[in-house]
């Protein structure tokens, strides 16, 4: 039997990964010693807030002496107790994206992790993946959920997903589209396409994770522009 962790809330106000162990555990009793929650920003997330003094997916592995850096210790440190053999870091996000993995390069761990649910993936290479939490750590990807995507269905998904990669099975009947992020979308990029959506097609690429408008701005970029693989 595998074993895998589950990264939750690095992000303190992402919380749906806390939702998919509950899920899991209920559903699968007799696994629960296989899988690990490990909340990533303890104090962000009582406060839920995205963090407390820096964005700790932005720094990961930074000497940098604050709060987050205390986190950091905290989580390598469970990992180390855990060993698991695969980690999904699940992230929200308003805006209205889908469901989809963000992976560094793919290797055998991310491709079994990956067929836990037939969703896109794509393969980020700009600087913000060396300084995350995925970009330290070969058997680790992050999967994004839009909060419209949040169900009932996409719970029990990601459920019988990871009950089969625990077992070692392949579980996605579905190829999943794999999509090289060629670079992030800036504020002026955005701007100069009103009413831009996810998956349109423009001169820089396939644009993913697009923001409809300011209020859906969680964080610092405005989206990916991506190229199929």
């Amino acid at each position: 039997m595998k074993k895998l962790t589950i990264l939750a809330a690095i992000h303190g106000d992402e919380t749906y990964g806390i939702d998919l162990y509950n899920a899991f555990i209920a559903t699968y009793p007799d696994l629960a010693e296989s899988v690990q929650l490990i909340i990533g920003n303890q104090q962000a997330y009582q406060e839920q807030k995205r963090f407390i003094d820096s964005d700790m997916n932005r720094h990961y592995a930074e000497k940098v002496v604050d709060h987050e850096n205390e986190e950091l210790t905290r989580v390598e440190k469970s990992l180390n107790d855990f060993v698991p053999d695969y980690i999904i870091d699940v992230h929200t996000t308003r805006r209205d994206s889908g469901i989809f993995f963000i992976s560094d390069q793919p290797n055998q761990a991310r491709q079994a992790i990956y067929s836990v649910l037939p969703v896109d993936v794509c393969i980020m290479k700009d600087a913000v993946i060396t300084k995350s939490f995925i970009g330290h750590h070969l058997n680790a990807v992050s999967l994004e959920y839009s909060i419209h995507s949040i169900s009932e269905r996409s719970t029990a998904e990601f459920v019988e997903g990871l009950a089969a990669l625990l077992s070692g099975q392949e579980v996605t009947t579905t190829k999943s589209r794999m999509y090289d992020v060629t670079k992030l979308i800036s504020k002026d990029e955005w701007l100069n396409y009103p009413g831009m959506k996810n998956y349109d097609i423009k001169p820089e690429g396939t644009a993913l994770m697009v923001p409809a408008d300011v209020s859906e701005v969680d964080t610092e970029y405005f989206g990916f522009w991506c190229q199929p693989v």
